[in-house]
Order: C-alpha cells, then structure tokens, then sequence
C-alpha cells in the first residue's frame, strides 16, 4: 500500500500577479496525479504586493478550495515571507517554492520519493537561468555561507524546498530579508536533520520584476548573515 501524506505548500508572493495563476494551477493539476499525497493546503503569502496579486487571490480562492492567503499590509521581505508561511503550514509535509515561475512544481513528486529516508530535501538549480550578474551573485553568496556558517548545501538561496514538519520544531526565524534560507539550513545542520539534495529545472523569468538584487535587500542580507554567523560561534562555545 503506497503511504500517503499531508501536505502544506506555500509559496511567497510579491507582485507576481502575472504569474500566480500559472504556478497555482501547475501545483493543483501536479497534486492531482500524486497518489502519495492525501489532503493538502496550499498558502500564498502576499508580501504586501501593489499589483493586481491580491485580487488575483480572491478570484482563484472562489474555485481552489485548498487555496489560503496570508497578507501582509506593506512589504516587509522575503523572509518574513518565508517566516508567515511556515506558521501557517499545518501539515506533516511543509514544501516552498517561488511564485515567480521560474521552477515547476513538476519537478515535486521526485523530491517526495527522496524524502522517504530523509527529513528535508533541498533542490539545487542545474541550469540557473538569470542574468549573468545574479548567477555571479548566488555563487559568491553560497560560499560565503558556507564558510561563515558551516552549511554545506550546493545552493543556498534555491527556493524548491521539502521537509517533514518535525524537523522544524523549533525552528524561529529572526531573517526577514535574503538570510532565511541560510538561517533555515544553519538550523536543520545543527538539529542533525538528515538532508538530500537534488537538482531542479530553473527557468528565465518572463514576467514580473525581480528585487533580489536591489541595494536595500543585499544590505539587510548581508546585515543577517553576520548576525548569524555570531550566533553560531556562540552555539558552538557552549
């Protein structure tokens, strides 16, 4: 008999209505064909957005019955993105992923197959299909991370990620920018969570307008990553 779970997926949002609908609808269409997966929910935080991603939500809502929204009431970050979706996620499964299309949800039922004998499973983009200036970005920001807080995932910042629920008690983010997912694997490495990494499909964004690289969110990143790299030392010495 093939074991099934519950499942919460969350996917952060900040005026990405032009992509929304296409990512949710991939996810429901992909959960459909999943036999693994019993009753799920699936949570889009909306991130303060000023575009049409509220209204968006409350038209999908009224034919998704699985669909919440959490709504922040101005833009206060990724991370605390990441941060209302894991309160919200009332599963035994917690999955993220962007919704800005550039991952495919198709790419899912694999990482559940891994997950039998692990507690988390992060994916890796193969092929990372972004400007040159961010991909140089990510490479030196994944080995900055490793090196000041010991994670050794092959790709920090990749917003495709599967873990049981039991593996994050505990877990309180203080990152409300960038430094989320290297706070997020900072604590699953020091709970001794067992972890497993496979690739994932990345694609060019058509739609929307990314932020990552606006001076504002790589200086909070930066401000978090020393915090934590602190907080880590401090760890370790007691």
């Amino acid at each position: 008999m093939t074991q099934t779970y519950t499942l919460s997926v969350f996917l952060p949002a900040y005026n990405e209505a032009e992509n929304l609908s296409r990512v949710v609808r991939e996810i429901e269409d992909v959960l459909a064909h999943t036999p693994a997966v019993g009753a799920y929910e699936l949570i889009v935080v909306d991130d303060g957005s000023t575009d049409a991603t509220t209204a968006l939500l409350a038209d999908l809502q009224k034919t998704i019955p699985q669909l919440r929204t959490v709504r922040h009431s101005r833009n206060l970050g990724y991370g605390s993105a990441l941060a209302s979706g894991f309160a919200e996620a009332r599963n035994e499964l917690v999955f993220f992923m962007d919704a800005d299309g550039q991952f495919s949800f198709r790419d899912f039922p694999v990482f559940l197959l891994a997950l039998k004998e692990k507690d988390v499973v992060v994916g890796f983009r193969k092929s990372r299909n972004d400007p040159s200036v961010r991909r140089l970005f990510g490479k030196c920001w994944s080995a900055l991370v490793r090196n000041l807080l010991g994670v050794r995932a092959r790709d920090i910042n990749c917003a495709f990620k599967l873990m049981r629920r039991s593996a994050l008690s505990g877990f309180a983010p203080r990152s409300s920018g960038a430094g989320i997912n290297a706070e997020l694997l900072m604590f699953l490495e020091q709970k001794g969570a067992k972890l497993a990494e496979l690739p994932v499909q990345h694609f060019p964004r058509t739609a929307g307008v990314a932020t990552g690289l606006h001076l504002p969110v790589i200086a909070r990143a930066v401000s978090e990553l020393l915090r934590l790299s602190v907080g880590r030392r401090n760890f370790k010495e007691r």
